[in-house]
């Protein structure tokens, strides 16, 4: 994305903003930022968030199931008994 694009995304609210006022872009708000979040993240960004998060959770339920006295190996992801 570049400057230009960002600046073009701005400025739609901005074109509503001068020509209608600020009671048509209250109105107009909620639809727009609506319709934006309804944009799938891409691809890139989205195979990162996932991956850490399976990490965490396995480490904490490692930690959980060996406190409760239960042997188990952590390999990345992945919980095994012995």
């Amino acid at each position: 994305m570049t400057d230009w694009d960002v600046n073009e995304d701005y400025s739609h609210g901005y074109f509503i903003l001068f020509l209608l006022g600020w009671r048509y872009f209250k109105k107009l708000l909620f639809p727009t930022l609506y319709f934006l979040f309804m944009i799938p993240l891409p691809a890139i960004i989205w195979n990162k968030i996932p991956f850490p998060m399976q990490l965490f959770a396995s480490g904490i339920t490692e930690h959980v199931v060996y406190a409760l006295g239960i042997p188990i190996f952590r390999e990345g992801n992945f919980l095994r008994r012995p």
